[in-house]
């Protein structure tokens, strides 16, 4: 694994989203909250991956410390990066990309952070400008983005017509899940590997005609993510199990075939 796609020093960001959908709030006032304060501190500092992700996702509930110090506070209210970043926010929230752009790469300037050059992206994808959003969530990839900016990156690649290339990009999330399980998988979710798992599959189904051993990789590999998600806690009525049945079936798998197909007869 390349050394920017295992970061060592920094736990992965980590949050499924909505069908890869991401919706950002930005605040609602000018003096930041105790846990505005505590999400930008976070960002400045790369620190534990429950807190330096904006609160975009309704899947989690973000813990953050309320009892801060006024010096503290006061430091972030005069920084100039949280100034940036803030207005970065507002701009992106109204639909001022350009403007959002700018008041972010300001931000970088100052501290850079993957969270600025992933809004950086979604402002070029606004803008239709492809090349740059690419070039952006790679950057944010490589500043410790393990989830959103590889998401982003696919959705591009697929856009685009390389459709390998997104669904690699997108196995790249369960690979590092396995890298790191003990740090996420309490924030990803059965439903995140679900829909990895089905990307995969759908290009598996494609691919068969034409190159039955790259259909075959993308076979496994959407097993691989559908029965690491299965581990996550899926209800026995999640769409994942009847996917991973269908793959334990493709693949010749016939004693796993049957353990899942005895348990959802049973449920």
């Amino acid at each position: 694994m390349n050394p920017k796609d295992s970061p060592t020093s920094k736990k992965p960001d980590l949050d499924p989203g909505e069908e890869f959908d991401f919706v950002f709030e930005s605040p609602t006032s000018t003096t930041p909250s105790p846990e505005e304060v505590k999400r930008l501190f976070d960002i400045i500092e790369g620190n534990d991956f429950h807190t330096s992700t904006p609160p975009s996702s309704d899947d989690f509930d973000f813990v953050f410390e309320p009892n801060l110090s006024n010096v503290f506070t006061d430091v972030l209210r005069s920084s100039d990066w949280t100034d940036h970043y803030l207005q970065g926010e507002d701009h992106f929230k109204n639909g001022r990309e350009t403007e959002a752009i700018a008041a972010f790469e300001q931000a970088n300037k100052v501290k850079e952070t993957w969270q600025s050059h992933y809004y950086i992206g979604m402002c070029y994808m606004q803008l239709n400008d492809l090349d740059r959003a690419k070039s952006a969530f790679g950057t944010a990839v490589e500043n410790g983005s393990i989830v959103k900016a590889r998401v982003k990156l696919a959705e591009l690649h697929s856009l685009t017509g390389d459709k390998l290339e997104a669904v690699t990009t997108l196995y790249k999330i369960y690979q590092i899940a396995k890298e790191f399980p003990e740090d996420i998988t309490d924030n990803l979710t059965h439903e995140t590997f679900y829909r990895i798992g089905l990307e995969l599959y759908k290009f598996y189904i494609d691919s068969k005609k034409n190159d039955e051993s790259l259909a075959k990789n993308m076979l496994y590999r959407a097993r691989n993510c559908l029965e690491y998600g299965k581990t996550l806690g899926a209800p026995s009525d999640a769409p994942i199990n009847k996917l991973l049945l269908k793959t334990f079936i493709a693949t010749g798998e016939r004693e796993k075939a049957e353990q899942l197909r005895k348990e959802l007869e049973n449920d």
